[in-house]
């Protein structure tokens, strides 16, 4: 017979997750993080730092007209502070940036936009410096329902996922050629092709068009990561009930 044991009264606390547990973090933007946001008096932000600590990854937007807007209780359920990019804002990173291959790996926790037939809205594209082919997370007009592309070089599309239109979303979507994968709140929505560009830089919150910066998402971002490598399952795991918190409470 064993003489093991258990004590009832020992409680054991859960170990606490965070983003930087997963390896290969290129990038992180975290709107509940104050501290990484540059503001002025009226709240409009200049700068958003990288948590991973490259700078030359920093978000930066000089340009008054286009600074979004920081948000200490946003509207999702949790009430967490985000970046609300309404009225045609967005920023982009500080330097231009080497190239990096896939697999890329982005998780966003953001409000996806509406359900419309008159703009296309673009949560994040390669810095508008660097030249076509895109490398694009985008919702576009050509379906009045949700539909959604992911694209590197070809277009991977997702039509009729409902619930998801003006409604705070966590997204998982990994960049792995014909291997790509798109999730939302937990779920894999499906699998496709995406193409094989590189990633070089981040304009977030639209979209480059020949130079001009267009197709703005015109919500609110509480979250933003990159991970230089395909998720496993057990990062997704842990990162999404991770995002599902900061967004539900």
């Amino acid at each position: 017979m064993s003489n093991f044991v258990i004590n009832p009264y020992i409680v054991v606390t859960p170990s606490t997750f965070t983003p930087t547990d997963i390896s290969d973090l290129y990038a992180w933007y975290d709107a509940t993080d104050s501290d990484t946001i540059t503001k002025d008096g009226s709240n409009r932000i200049s700068k958003w730092e990288n948590k991973e600590g490259t700078t030359a990854r920093d978000l930066v937007q000089s340009t008054s007209g286009d600074q979004p807007l920081y948000v200490a209780s946003g509207s999702s359920d949790s009430g967490n502070a985000t970046v609300n990019f309404s009225g045609d804002r967005w920023m982009e990173t500080a330097s231009a940036l080497t190239g990096i291959s896939q697999p890329i790996s982005f998780v966003a926790i953001t409000k996806f936009p509406p359900n419309s037939t008159s703009t296309n809205e673009y949560l994040f594209a390669k810095e508008k410096s660097e030249a076509e082919p895109r490398f694009v997370f985008s919702k576009p007009t050509a379906d009045a329902n949700d539909r959604f592309i992911m694209y590197a070089g070809t277009n991977f599309i997702e039509s009729s996922v409902t619930g998801i239109a003006d409604e705070w979303t966590y997204a998982t979507l990994i960049y792995d050629g014909a291997s790509s994968q798109m999730r939302f709140n937990g779920s894999e929505i499906d699998t496709g092709n995406v193409g094989s560009e590189t990633f070089e830089g981040l304009t977030l919150g639209a979209r480059d068009n020949s130079g001009a910066v267009v197709y703005y998402w015109n919500t609110e971002i509480m979250h933003f990561l990159i991970y230089e490598k395909e998720l496993t399952a057990d990062d997704i795991e842990d990162i999404e009930t991770w995002a599902e918190a900061q967004m539900d409470g």
